[in-house]
C-alpha cells in the first residue's frame, strides 16, 4: 500500500491540473467514469483523472468531504474545487474550465 500511496502522491500531487472521483470501494462508479471519458476527450490531455476510495484519499492529506460520489479538482496539488453528486456535464465542463484556465 505504502508504493501505491507514494506513486500517487508524485502522480497527483505534482501535476498541473488532475481530476479525482471519490467513491465508497475501489469499484469506479460507471457513470461518473463514463462522463469524465466524454469530457477527457474534449480537453485533449489536459487533466489526469483517479478514481480513488476515501481511504487512499485521506493516506493523500487530499481534503474531501463525506458524501459519495464526488469530483474534487486539484491543481499544483491543491484542492481548488468540487462537485458533490451527480450533475449534468455542461456543469462538470463549466467548473473543469474555470479550474484549468486559473
Amino acid at each position: 500500500m505504502n508504493k501505491l500511496v507514494d506513486y500517487l502522491k508524485e502522480e497527483i500531487l505534482c501535476k498541473d491540473v488532475i481530476i479525482v472521483t471519490k467513491t465508497k470501494s475501489d469499484l469506479i462508479n460507471p457513470l461518473m467514469e463514463a462522463m469524465l471519458t466524454k469530457i477527457k476527450n474534449k480537453y485533449q490531455g489536459r487533466f489526469k483523472n483517479f478514481s480513488l476510495d476515501i481511504n487512499l484519499l485521506e493516506k493523500l492529506n487530499i481534503e474531501h468531504s463525506n458524501c459519495v460520489p464526488e469530483l474534487i479538482i486539484l491543481k499544483d496539488g491543491r484542492k481548488v474545487s468540487s462537485i458533490i453528486g451527480f450533475r449534468q456535464n455542461k456543469q462538470y465542463v463549466q467548473l473543469i474550465d474555470k479550474c484549468i484556465n486559473m
